[in-house]
């Protein structure tokens, strides 16, 4: 079915202090529109303001253009998966997506979140041995999605029976000590420990 979303994404430059100007990622969507502070801020001069980009003078420069690629990449990707919904699209709707908000503003949990979250609730309650196996499993945890993942993370709603097929691997095949491979009865624990944190949904 055809779309009727209008999209576009638009790097511009807004004056800021010390006589540099702060970047600024204007999103535009379904002629509604606001805009994304990147905290980055540039000398005038050092932009083309036809391109909406650095001009390429400087190492610095060079990496300023490719991290603005990276942020707009991230939003065409957070678009194309909110325009499959079907839902009416606003620019807002895009920048809270991206920025891993719900519509009311407030921060969607992630399982790295609730892992650190749990682990220092637990850790004022919890027997030393039992919290080293929990610590374990995060740097499981966190090693597996660096990996799977751009983000480093996920969120709870998009867990998925893959992931855990996937995070089980993972511990077979990657030991935190060389030579030193988790058991089955190992792995086992690992996996009842994950499944408590995705238990909890945000």
């Amino acid at each position: 079915m055809r779309s009727s979303n209008t999209f576009g994404l638009h790097f511009v430059l807004r004056p800021a202090q010390k006589g540099n100007h702060a970047i600024y990622l204007r999103i535009v969507v379904n002629r509604t529109r606001c805009e994304l502070a990147l905290k980055q801020t540039i000398d005038k001069k050092d932009w083309n303001t036809d391109k909406g980009a650095a001009r390429p003078k400087t190492p610095a420069l060079k990496h300023l253009n490719t991290y603005l690629e990276e942020v707009r990449a991230k939003l065409v990707s957070h678009y194309q998966q909110l325009n499959l919904s079907g839902d009416y699209l606003t620019a807002e709707m895009l920048k809270n997506s991206y920025l891993g908000k719900t519509a009311a503003g407030e921060e969607k949990m992630t399982l790295n979140r609730l892992v650190a979250l749990h682990n220092e609730m637990m850790g004022k309650t919890l027997e030393p041995g039992t919290m080293k196996n929990y610590k374990s499993t995060a740097i499981y945890l966190r090693n597996y999605m660096n990996l799977k993942y751009d983000a480093g993370d996920i969120y709870l709603k998009d867990l998925t029976y893959q992931f855990i097929t996937g995070f089980e691997w993972y511990i077979r095949n990657n030991p935190l000590k060389e030579g030193d491979p988790c058991t089955n009865n190992g792995t086992i624990k690992h996996l009842v420990e994950y499944s408590r944190y995705s238990q909890i949904v945000d």
